[in-house]
């Protein structure tokens, strides 16, 4: 089963494909701002500002390393550091979205604050 979802998730090129998206749109990459991420980094119900009242409710105090498992692209990993002052790491089972996730890091300059691992949360 853990094949299939790995299959299912998996994307070929989609780091590049997110450049050439955000390029296009006139995006200038070194720039990147969290906000300018949101269409893609931010999917599920309520978006950022759900992510942020939630992680508010928890309580994250800055310096705290925090595991967001299953992270996707890994904005909620970025949010995490960005705005709470977490050290993050983020762990997806699909490569392509680790590698995705790295380089959004690196866009928004986050990437000493976050780490990615492609692995299994089970």
């Amino acid at each position: 089963m853990e094949s299939d979802v790995k299959d299912h998730y998996n994307s070929n090129h989609l780091a590049q494909r997110i450049e050439s998206a955000l390029t296009k749109s006139g995006k200038d990459l070194a720039q990147i701002q969290l906000k300018d991420l949101s269409p893609i980094d931010q999917l599920h119900t309520g978006g950022a500002l759900s992510s942020i009242q939630l992680f508010k409710k928890v309580g994250f105090a800055p310096g705290e390393t925090v595991l967001d498992a299953g992270c996707g692209l890994g904005g909620s990993t970025r949010l995490l550091a960005g705005q709470f002052g977490c050290s993050a790491v983020g762990l997806d089972l699909a490569e392509q979205f680790i590698d995705a996730a790295r380089f959004l890091s690196r866009c928004t300059r986050l990437d000493g604050a976050v780490s990615f691992q492609q692995g299994s949360v089970t």
